[in-house]
């Protein structure tokens, strides 16, 4: 911690010669000059006291954390279902709105101080990423702590590919996005990085020959899916949304 400056114009005097001492006219002009110094010392060790520490700063000072450490407190999350469906009260006939081909399905999400801390620390564990298995489960493990109902896990695939994996309870919609997003980057140079989400909540990932809270095979897992939309859709039966020149039934 820097050493606290001085905030009174005594001590300067004390550094004036004897003749001018007793010169008033002069201790005025030197106090003029000198105070406006002691006010931005202060100021800026009130700054490297507790306003930009990442455990403290709210607001404004968060941002400029966030902007030094290369994410930002606003995020892209899917808009809220109100385009036309089957079987989906309020968005039948008459009442949701068409999906067009050039509708926007997404909107800008501002994070509050606490998850966007959280997402800070993980992106900070992110860029000192050493490339392995355990460094990833870290940064990871900041916005889906081990122990919750939530599993996260990475398999590396021994191919140039990998998957950035969540199962067991699905959670909720922005911190989905969060991780569907990459708002943590942990891709390895030329590596084919795919994030999924089991579509069942609360469900392991569908896989062969496991059996545990992450992968489950046949009647204990659930398929994967790589964007929010498609975890909504999951979650509802026959949950179908028309497109203008083509309808599709949501997997």
């Amino acid at each position: 911690m820097p050493t606290a400056p001085q905030t009174t114009f005594a001590p300067y005097r004390a550094l004036i010669t004897f003749e001018y001492q007793n010169s008033p006219n002069f201790l005025l002009v030197a106090q003029a000059s000198v105070l406006p110094f002691l006010s931005a010392q202060g100021l800026a060790y009130q700054l490297t006291d507790s306003s930009f520490d990442l455990d403290t700063a709210l607001g404004p000072q968060l941002d400029a954390v966030g902007v030094r450490v290369g994410i930002s407190r606003y995020v892209l999350t899917p808009l809220a279902q109100s385009f036309f469906s089957w079987d989906t009260a309020a968005l039948g006939w008459d009442q949701g709105v068409w999906l067009g081909p050039y509708t926007p399905t997404s909107g800008v999400t501002s994070l509050d101080d606490d998850t966007y801390r959280a997402l800070i620390r993980s992106k900070i564990a992110a860029n000192g990423w050493d490339g392995t298995l355990g460094g990833a489960m870290t940064a990871l493990s900041i916005l889906f702590p081990p122990g919750g109902a939530t599993n996260v896990f990475v398999q590396d695939n021994q191919d140039m590919t990998a998957f950035f994996c969540l199962s067991g309870l699905i959670p909720n919609a922005l911190f989905t996005e969060l991780f569907l997003g990459g708002y943590v980057p942990l891709k390895p140079m030329a590596v084919s990085v795919t994030y999924l989400v089991t579509s069942v909540d609360t469900a392991p990932m569908f896989g062969w020959d496991v059996s545990s809270d992450y992968v489950g095979g046949w009647e204990d897992g659930a398929w994967g899916v790589d964007s929010l939309s498609l975890v909504i859709a999951s979650q509802s039966v026959l949950d179908g949304n028309f497109y203008l020149d083509k309808s599709i039934l949501s997997e």
